[in-house]
């Protein structure tokens, strides 16, 4: 379109309708060279972007939105990243065709989902509002078992396993985030217990439990993270019976008398009778046993059944070829007697058989 000039105006009208002040003496092909110098960069399209992160986890290099200008220019940008930690100044890349990337970098405690606010400001001081979101996922759970001795009927308590968590923000106090669950294999389960001696280091799973079988038992942790994060340890339990107990001491010449309970041969009624302990162990007593003043039988007596001693109950048998005697009964707390005692023998020397009930004294 020409360009019209009149005497009554000393303004150019361009056909963009922008208007500059016409300078005397200037021809026209000049004044359109300078139009581009006076037209301020304008900014377009501006996309936001979804960030995938893991809590705990800092990265540097993130695009978070998009814009696109016409004509390039120089441009900044900031960026809110949701979570209360301000607003910082985000690197505006130049790309191809007047695009244009803005980079970040941030470090989320927590997993969730953030939404981000990007703005990016034109050398007029205009800006556009990109809308990003970041979508920060729970920090992995690695755990490890530890394996638990226990005794039966006896209640245990203990480590039972240690996990980490790839957030190095995860703290055990004043109230742990993750929780444990214990499956001690007996089809019983109870919360466990979490601890770490020091943060940033390991964290620790304890628990109580008290089994009522000798065995070994298979034991399963799960940790859970509120995020959704989950690990899990495979363990196991070896429960053994009460070890014996060995006192009071059974070592002493216990002396008495026994009562025959029927007709052997011709005894009846009470005899003598002598039981001379001279070494004991979890496993048996050695010692000799007497009748009527004669020994009866003599050398080492194994325990049965719950061993040497349980709360102060006592068995022991001795068996060679045709030849066999037990004999149970009760020590007194400081083993000065022997009550409810019971003998029964067969092959003996002396009175053969034997069936009856004695009480002792140590001499």
């Amino acid at each position: 379109m020409p360009l019209r000039f009149t005497r009554r105006s000393s303004k150019l009208r361009l056909p963009d309708q922008r208007r500059i002040c016409l300078i005397e003496g200037l021809e026209p092909r000049q004044l359109l060279s300078a139009v581009p110098a006076l037209v301020k960069p304008i900014l377009t399209h501006a996309h936001g972007a979804v960030i995938q992160a893991t809590e705990g986890a800092a990265f540097s290099a993130a695009d978070v939105a998009t814009f696109t200008a016409d004509p390039a220019g120089a441009y900044s940008a900031t960026i809110d990243w949701g979570d209360k930690s301000g607003v910082v100044s985000g690197t505006v890349v130049a790309g191809a065709s007047g695009s244009y990337t803005v980079v970040g970098g941030h470090d989320y405690a927590k997993f969730g989902l953030y939404p981000i606010t990007v703005k990016i400001i034109n050398s007029s001081n205009k800006t556009v509002t990109a809308f990003s979101s970041a979508k920060v996922v729970d920090a992995a759970l690695t755990a490890s078992p530890i394996f638990i001795s226990a005794t039966r009927n006896v209640a245990f308590s203990g480590d039972v396993a240690t996990f980490t968590d790839a957030d190095p923000n995860a703290i055990a106090t004043p109230k742990p985030t993750e929780t444990a669950t214990i499956n001690w294999g007996d089809g019983t389960s109870s919360l466990g217990t979490i601890s770490q001696a020091a943060p940033g280091g390991p964290f620790t799973v304890s628990g109580k439990h008290t089994y009522g079988v000798a065995k070994t038992f298979t034991v399963t942790i799960t940790v859970h993270d509120p995020g959704g994060a989950k690990a899990t340890a495979i363990s196991g339990a070896v429960v053994s019976p009460p070890a014996p107990v060995t006192t009071p001491s059974l070592i002493g010449d216990y002396k008495g008398s026994v009562k025959i309970g029927g007709l052997i041969g011709s005894l009846t009624g009470s005899h003598s009778f002598e039981i001379d302990i001279t070494a004991q162990d979890v496993n048996g007593i050695t010692g000799k046993v007497l009748f009527s003043g004669g020994e009866i039988a003599s050398g080492t007596f194994p325990a049965n059944g719950v061993g040497e001693l349980s709360k102060g109950n006592f068995e022991f048998s001795q068996t060679d070829g045709s030849v066999s005697i037990t004999i149970s009964g009760h020590i007194s707390p400081d083993s000065s007697h022997i009550t409810s005692g019971f003998v029964k023998g067969s092959g003996l020397p002396i009175v053969g058989s034997l069936h009856g009930t004695f009480t002792l004294t140590k001499q």
